[in-house]
């Protein structure tokens, strides 16, 4: 599901860098299409728009 692109853009913040590793993009749709057949129910979602087209997601699933 893990897309081949770069996860964190380059900044000024170093700090960013060091955490590149626990970011993912993914396709929201799908993953939570594998959520659903494995039981559980999206309850909250957030999504915010960040800059060159990625939008960071939130979504907290309970199981069903």
């Amino acid at each position: 599901m893990k897309r081949e692109e770069e996860g964190v853009a380059l900044t000024s913040y170093t700090s960013m860098q060091h955490v590149k590793e626990d970011f993912a993009l993914i396709d929201i749709a799908e993953f939570q299409h594998l959520l659903q057949q494995e039981h559980f129910q999206l309850i909250t979602l957030e999504s915010r728009s960040l800059p060159g087209g990625k939008v960071l997601w939130l979504g907290l699933f309970a199981r069903t």
